[in-house]
C-alpha cells in the first residue's frame, strides 16, 4: 500500500505525476493506494470550483488479463460558500465509485467510467477522476446546513 500526503512547494507537473497508479505487469493482480489530500490538490486544477478541503482517498486496483477496475473511496469535507448568505461551511464528501478499463490497442474514453488503455500501458493517471468525482458530489444549490430544514419545507409546499 502506498500513502501520499500533498504539501506545498512542488511543481504542478510533479504533483500530477504523484497521482499515477502503476498497473501490475502480471495478467492478474491487485494493489492499493491511499492519498491524503488538502488545498494543494485543488490548486492543480486551473479555475477549480473548490479551493479548500481535506479528503482521504483509497483506490484499489484489480487487474485481470483483459480488464482493470479501480475502486475509489473518497471521504472528507470541502469548504463551500452558501448561495444565500455567502457564509462558508464544510460540506461532507462520501463517494464510492468504480472506473473500468478495457485493455486494447489505444487510449480512449468509451463511456462514462469506461476507458480503453493500451496493452503496453503501465500506469493510470487518477487525479482528474478524483477531482471530477468530488466536484460532481457538490450540490447545484449550495446552502448552509442551517437552511436545509427550511429548504425541505419549501419543496413540500
Amino acid at each position: 500500500m502506498h500513502t501520499l500526503s500533498l504539501e506545498g512547494g512542488y511543481d504542478t507537473m510533479i504533483k500530477l505525476h504523484e497521482f499515477t497508479i502503476q498497473v501490475p505487469r502480471a495478467d492478474t493482480g491487485s494493489s492499493q493506494v491511499t492519498y491524503q489530500l488538502d488545498d494543494t490538490f485543488f490548486e492543480l486544477f486551473e479555475g477549480s470550483l473548490l479551493e479548500t478541503g481535506k479528503l482521504n482517498v483509497d483506490i484499489k486496483l484489480d487487474k485481470t488479463p483483459r480488464h482493470i477496475q479501480l475502486f475509489f473511496s473518497i471521504q472528507g469535507e470541502v469548504e463551500l460558500s452558501c448561495d444565500r448568505t455567502l457564509e462558508l461551511f464544510n460540506y461532507p464528501i462520501n463517494i464510492e465509485r468504480v472506473v473500468h478499463f478495457k485493455i486494447g490497442d489505444e487510449n480512449k474514453e468509451l463511456d462514462i467510467d469506461l476507458y480503453m488503455i493500451e496493452r503496453q500501458g503501465s500506469s493510470i493517471q487518477v487525479a482528474q477522476h478524483i477531482y471530477d468525482f468530488v466536484t460532481l458530489a457538490i450540490p447545484m444549490k449550495r446552502l448552509h446546513p442551517r437552511f436545509t430544514d427550511e429548504e425541505a419545507e419549501e419543496e413540500v409546499d
